[in-house]
């Protein structure tokens, strides 16, 4: 037996926050003050929209879900953390033994439509592929009602780097192509380059600040809007470094790599346990030729083995640098589920056909980067 609620009521959801940051360990886009952060950047184009299950013995889960109203996709539930912040490793909340009952619960709440939780469209982005307890949710969903529509899209992998205990063993890891990218480096690095960390949690908005002018740039001179054109992901990362900062668990490390007192590169991380995260990472387009982006990467991970931590993740994108320093692929996957209601399937087909016209139409109209 189970009991779920739905928790709407951020006051409520803060009163939950040892037992959410237990379960949620050491995985930084799912700890409390990650997605309370989302929340207050976000919470005017969202309802809160948390399940909180109870065991007959007592044992809680949670999934942490916002719900976003459209008139084409009508009621859609997201993750907390959605959008362009684009959280990822993202899932249920609990204690592995509960797992499966977890999975079991949530998915008899999700499909019975009759308990204040109606929605059209689960839009679950960010999912390990191999998450037990989500793909043991995914089966129960399609097992309680065969009916209801399950898209399994590939999305984005995180890529995450193993960490040696010394640097020279790790450069000794490094194809012949990356340690010769690296000697280009160093020698400017060691000369002209100045990398520092954010010392207080002021000093983290003045890099942060940086770092956007920088990130902007370069995707502007790829004539494409940059996350940062975005005020509410401006909100969330402001937010986020202020709770992190706070939290004895969660700590930001905000970098900045300068050449003559000008910034060239920076990168937005924070460590959590044995893992140091890279979120966001920008580089001066106007300094490409020595290389901003490498100095960066040889930096922090020179750095993080000083500190201590094992592993290296680089979050999500596929870009080739990550495999080229080590990293290995995690796949994530999106989940689109549309409830078997007749009215949430037609807008579900509507909703996917304006999609669909508004990617060609993007595509078409958008001329052609060079190389």
């Amino acid at each position: 037996m189970f009991h779920v609620e739905i928790i709407a009521n951020p006051k409520d959801w803060q009163n939950l926050r040892t037992e959410w940051n237990r379960f949620a360990g050491d995985r930084l886009c799912r700890r409390f003050e990650w997605l309370h952060a989302w929340w207050e950047a976000n919470q005017s184009d969202y309802d809160l929209s948390i399940a909180k299950l109870t065991t007959a013995n007592g044992a809680l889960a949670f999934l942490p879900l916002a719900k976003q109203r459209a008139w084409i996709a009508g009621a859609r539930l997201v993750w907390l953390g959605s959008g362009k912040v684009c959280s990822d490793d993202m899932g249920m909340l609990c204690h592995e033994n509960d797992t499966d009952e977890a999975a079991v619960g949530f998915a008899k709440f999700l499909t019975s439509q009759s308990n204040g939780m109606t929605w059209d469209r689960l839009d679950l982005d960010g999912v390990r592929a191999d998450d037990v307890g989500m793909n043991r949710l995914l089966d129960q969903l399609h097992v309680i009602d065969p009916n209801t529509k399950i898209e399994r899209r590939s999305s984005l992998s995180c890529w995450v780097v193993e960490l040696k205990q010394n640097w020279p063993t790790q450069h000794d890891s490094f194809s012949k192509r990356v340690r010769k990218l690296y000697r280009q480096c160093s020698g400017f690095h060691e000369g002209k380059s100045v990398f520092e960390i954010a010392q207080t949690a002021e000093q983290s908005i003045e890099f942060l600040r940086e770092i956007e002018a920088i990130h902007q740039s370069r995707w502007e001179e790829r004539g494409i809007s940059g996350c940062f054109s975005s005020s509410n992901f401006v909100e969330f990362t402001i937010q986020t470094l202020k709770a992190a900062w706070i939290d004895e668990v969660n700590r930001p490390y905000i970098c900045r790599l300068s050449s003559g007192g000008i910034p060239i590169a920076g990168a937005v991380t924070f460590g959590v346990g044995e893992t140091l995260s890279v979120y966001l990472s920008g580089m001066n387009p106007d300094f490409s030729s020595v290389r901003p982006g490498w100095q960066m990467n040889f930096s922090l991970i020179q750095w993080a083995i000083e500190k201590g931590y094992k592993y290296l993740d680089m979050m999500r994108g596929d870009e080739e640098y990550k495999s080229r320093l080590g990293g290995v692929p995690y796949p994530q996957v999106r989940w689109i589920i549309t409830a078997p209601r007749w009215s949430s399937q037609l807008r579900g087909r509507v909703y996917n056909t304006a999609a669909s016209v508004k990617h060609w139409a993007t595509n078409f109209y958008t001329p052609a980067m060079g190389h």
